[in-house]
């Protein structure tokens, strides 16, 4: 009742102040001709989409505009600032150009942050107030990226060969690694910028880099990219001709012949050179092509497979490889492992007797692995693997066959130490690691690793039941289970220690808690990635920003 009697006041009011109107024949004030100025088309009515060094304006249009004036700055505008009088303003619509939305405003600095603002114009009428995009918040431009892509012959395991287009406007190039806090920064001479390309040199191998390149403090370009290995250490490196499509007994053979000749003893270290970008098959022909055997490694060999070119060449096991017997090291580094389906779903398939110091995966990828990359089995044999090592490796796709990716699986097989460090698993669709029922690993390091749509049904991250193993995990990112329930964690008669071991809320674990120490429940695998279900797992929230694989850590500068 009460707002009724307001509202028929206030009509009665209206009315009778219309009687006096009509009373007078003008007005006996005067009218403040300041007040008689355009509508500004409001704070709310301004959108922005920003590309790299542009973007759009949509705005709604006023009655009575002829035109409209635009300003951006990188410095809070506000009203008491005249237009145009900030360091960094540009102004858009001086010429009276703008005069519908939308409108596209180019001149910009990329991944930059800029204030908004604009006013309605005519010649007749006072122009509006200013209207502000946000009520004085900012949008931010996109990245730039004036790097164009890398070469196969640009990055070696020392130096990175960087170009972009000649002439462009920058004056620094700078780079980092994961582990440093400051960008060491490289001022460009005038030669260098009209040439458009630069090297990096004197870098380490095997290590993640990323570039930036600079136009005063604005970033326009960024990548990040691993140097290739250096070659391995060894008694003898022998290099496979390119076109070569198989590496058989006979070949290896030659090799171990020529390396013991050239060191004068029979036990020698071997770095096999592969050539870049090829693919070679791995196994020992019987007497009808067709019928293979695994390629066994000569008793006191030490061999590493390596290639030197960021053009991984591919080893395709068409057995697995034989490594019966004593030796230092056996090793794989910078290649493409390749299973042979069926026939072989093993990279190293063991049954026969070995004693051997290490075995090494290094910057190796693999991609669907139907079961495991180093299985010891067969309890008429005693095996033993001081270490068995990766880093810096990509794996993709494998337990299809319902076997564990690391297996160690009779009382007489001994694997004293395993270290992983800076990988990625994506996709691993049984249990991880499974040592139970061997003699055991006295430590298992995992470090810096992304795991992403892992763990089977009733399977385990690792398994080393009975066993007095000490499992240390260290800065992890561990992000969505392979199924929704039933991924067990781990279990060992020894301890799990973890540190900065991240656990979305889709890394589902139902029973044997790992108990990781930072488990987020409001962050799932996909707010955690960029697109994890394409394989970029580049970190997109910041206080995550250096958890898992280096790889993934998102550029700085």
């Amino acid at each position: 009742m009460k707002t009724i009697n307001k509202i028929l006041g206030f009509s009665a009011m209206a009315l009778l102040g219309l009687f006096s109107v009509s009373c007078v024949d003008g007005n006996d004030w005067d009218v403040d001709s300041a007040y008689n100025r355009l509508f500004s088309v409001g704070d709310d009515n301004i959108t922005v989409t920003a590309d790299t060094t542009s973007a759009t304006v949509e705005f709604s249009s006023v009655s009575g505009a002829e035109y409209y004036i635009i300003e951006v700055s990188e410095d809070s505008l506000y009203n008491d600032i005249a237009l145009g009088g900030t360091s960094s303003s540009i102004v858009y619509g001086q010429d009276g150009s703008i005069t519908s939305s939308p409108v596209v405003i180019d001149g910009l600095s990329g991944e930059t942050k800029y204030y908004l603002r604009m006013k309605s114009y005519s010649s007749t009428t006072t122009e509006s107030h200013w209207a502000y995009y946000k009520s004085g918040g900012t949008f931010k431009t996109l990245a730039e990226q004036l790097f164009y892509d890398l070469a196969d012959d640009d990055v070696s395991s020392t130096s990175v060969h960087v170009t972009w287009p000649a002439n462009a406007e920058v004056t620094h190039l700078g780079y980092k690694t994961a582990s440093q806090e400051d960008t060491t920064m490289i001022a460009l001479d005038a030669a260098t910028i009209a040439a458009g390309e630069y090297t990096f040199e004197d870098l380490q191998s095997t290590t993640t880099y990323t570039f930036f390149i600079f136009n005063g403090n604005v970033k326009r370009g960024s990548f990040t990219v691993t140097t290739v290995s250096a070659a391995p250490d060894a008694d003898f490196t022998y290099t496979i001709p390119s076109g070569t499509t198989r590496i058989d007994q006979d070949l290896m053979s030659e090799i171990v012949a020529e390396a013991q000749e050239a060191a004068g003893q029979t036990n020698v270290s071997i770095t096999i050179s592969l050539p870049a970008g090829e693919e070679l098959e791995v196994c020992s022909a019987a007497e009808t092509e067709g019928n293979y055997s695994s390629l066994s490694i000569p008793e006191g060999i030490s061999v590493t497979f390596w290639c030197g070119s960021a053009n991984k060449a591919t080893l395709k096991m068409i057995k697995s490889l034989e490594i019966g017997g004593y030796h230092n090291s056996i090793g794989f580094e910078n290649v493409i492992l390749k299973d042979n389906n069926d026939d072989n779903p093993y990279i190293i398939n063991q049954t026969n007797a070995c004693t051997i110091g290490e075995v090494s995966f290094k910057s190796v990828e693999i991609n669907d692995l139907d079961r495991s990359l180093f299985r010891l089995q067969n309890s008429n044999y005693d095996k033993t693997i001081g270490k068995l090592t990766l880093d810096d490796c990509v794996i993709t796709n494998q337990g299809s066959g319902n076997y564990a990716f690391i297996l160690y699986k009779d009382a007489n097989i001994r694997g004293d130490e395993v270290e992983i460090t800076n990988c990625t698993f994506n996709t691993m669709q049984y249990t991880f690691i499974q040592c139970a029922g061997s003699n055991g690993s006295d430590k298992i390091t995992i470090e810096n690793c992304t795991f992403y749509n892992s763990i089977g049904s009733g399977r385990y991250l690792v398994d080393a039941q009975d066993l007095s193993t000490e499992i240390y995990l260290t800065n992890l990112v561990l992000a969505k289970t392979y199924v929704e329930t039933g991924a067990k964690g781990g279990r060992t008669g020894g301890s799990f220690y973890c540190t900065n071991v991240l656990q979305t809320n889709d890394f589902v674990i139902s029973s044997n808690d790992i108990k990781a120490d930072m488990k987020d429940d409001d962050v799932s695998s996909s707010d955690l990635f960029v697109d994890p279900e394409n394989g970029d797992f580049t970190i997109q929230i910041n206080k995550y920003a250096e958890f898992g694989d280096p790889r993934w850590y998102p550029a700085d500068e």
